[in-house]
């Protein structure tokens, strides 16, 4: 993708509406800038040439229902949207949103009233997304877990010990955990709370200041939220013994059903296959890229190769199985 320059970024705000000076920020695939205007800061994303204009609308459709009906949960808004063509003649969506002040839950895991509110945030989240239409085709993402299956012709070229890793939680999947999740109503979900992409108060970390990134944004069972925000604090021993309270704090605004509880050990188990086999066969292929790409991968390896009982002994200890 061609790299924009700054002025060209506060170029194209200038046009949404709100000028200002724009400053690179380290992004994947988009670029994102910092806006900082006369009266506040925002988020400017200029998307990709090739970016599904179909997926950005779906993520701020999203955001605007989340802002119209819980105004109270720590998400973007929405400052403006337009589909720009650039110096270069190529048109991309590009859109600005608010920036939320916090930092990122990965630099400052908290106790168990953090755990709580974080529970409490995405029990919110998903009763407000339950009413909002989903698309008729859910999008196609790469970490749904519910395609966990999809990620088999991955596996090919893998290390001998990850395959006996993924292979049975992959079978586990097909014969239990897919035709359970089948049977559950299925809803728009925010698909990737990472500690990467919550934000906490850094002088009172328990309070939750933000979520960001829709764009992994799908459509499945509620529960498979939660399985991924738990995968990554099962592999640390500290984050680990708070995830009774992060259910307390879901539970608390919306209690999970007998079988959503069944699911949702079997639903981390198969988070983690995808996050071994997926950074696995990305590091082969970017071996440049290979330490950031596998910074989760060993505390999955680590879950896993503890066994079923592992998860199991978690839930029942919680009274989550």
């Amino acid at each position: 993708m061609t790299i924009l320059n700054e002025y060209e970024a506060a170029t194209a705000a200038q046009r949404l509406g709100l000028p200002g000076s724009a400053t690179l920020l380290a992004s994947e695939r988009d670029l994102t800038f910092r806006l900082r205007t006369q009266a506040c800061d925002y988020v400017l994303k200029i998307c990709h040439p090739d970016e599904d204009a179909q997926m950005i609308a779906l993520q701020l459709r999203v955001l605007r229902h989340l802002e119209a009906t819980v105004p109270a949960l720590p998400v973007p808004r929405v400052a403006g949207a337009a589909r720009l063509e650039f110096a270069d003649r190529q048109a991309r969506e590009t859109y600005i949103l608010s920036w939320l002040p916090g930092m990122p839950l990965h630099d400052h895991p908290g106790g168990t009233a953090q755990a709580f509110a974080l529970g409490q945030m995405m029990a919110g989240m998903a009763q407000a997304l339950a009413s909002l239409k989903p698309p008729a085709k859910a999008p196609e993402q790469l970490w749904d877990i519910y395609r966990a299956l999809e990620i088999i012709p991955k596996l090919e070229g893998a290390e001998p010990h990850h395959s006996a890793l993924v292979e049975p939680v992959l079978e586990e999947f097909a014969t239990i955990t897919k035709p359970g999740l089948d049977r559950l109503p299925a809803q728009l979900i925010h698909n990737d709370f990472n500690p990467h992409n919550l934000f906490v108060d850094k002088s009172n970390p328990a309070h939750v200041t933000g979520v960001i990134d829709f764009g992994d944004i799908t459509v499945a069972p509620r529960v498979n939220d939660l399985a991924v925000a738990l995968s990554y604090r099962l592999p640390h021993a500290s984050l680990r013994a708070t995830i009774p309270d992060w259910l307390a704090g879901y539970e608390s605004i919306s209690p999970l059903s007998d079988a959503e509880q069944d699911l949702l050990p079997r639903l981390i188990r198969a988070r983690m296959a995808m996050t071994i086999t997926i950074a696995s066969w990305r590091a082969r292929r970017t071996p440049e890229n290979a330490a950031y790409i596998l910074r989760y991968r060993d505390g999955a390896e680590h879950c896993l190769a503890a066994g079923e009982g592992f998860f199991n002994d978690l839930f029942k200890r919680t009274n989550h199985v």
